[in-house]
């Protein structure tokens, strides 16, 4: 994903071009695939914790993995679902963008959202129950 919305950031902003890209032939970078591409930044930020225990970083990096990395699958999920739908009524008549003209983007699409909102969803439990653990004992 980084390398494609990469690409596609290079090329437009810088006039790059690349053989390699070029013969791809992908659709344009949907805008909640820039804003996933900022899923690095919950894991910095949960990396930078751990020095100390510092339960205030893990937190931040707790919304950051909602905020960069489920919330904009969520929001693909919903915006392909009618390209998804299109596509299994009609798989040969439908106008879905395919991957080097055989293979339709939208399941590759919802192979993705099934993959990265199992790991995101998984990083904010673990970092749940690892804040939990980090949290001062209360004491009545």
């Amino acid at each position: 994903m980084w390398l494609k919305v990469g690409s596609e950031f290079l090329r437009y902003n810088f006039g790059w071009k690349n053989a390699f890209f070029e013969r791809l032939d992908m659709p344009a970078a949907y805008p909640w695939e820039y804003v996933w591409c900022l899923s690095f930044i919950p894991i910095v930020l949960a990396l930078s914790s751990f020095q100390r225990n510092k339960l205030k970083v893990l937190h931040y990096a707790y919304y950051a993995e909602f905020i960069c990395g489920i919330f904009p699958c969520m929001i693909g999920l919903g915006g392909q679902l009618p390209e998804l739908l299109e596509y299994a009524n009609d798989m040969e008549g439908s106008n879905t963008p395919t991957f080097k003209g055989i293979f339709p983007m939208v399941i590759i699409w919802y192979i993705f959202f099934a993959v990265a909102l199992q790991i995101h969803g998984f990083s904010m439990y673990f970092m749940h129950h690892l804040a939990a653990a980090w949290a001062p004992v209360k004491r009545d």
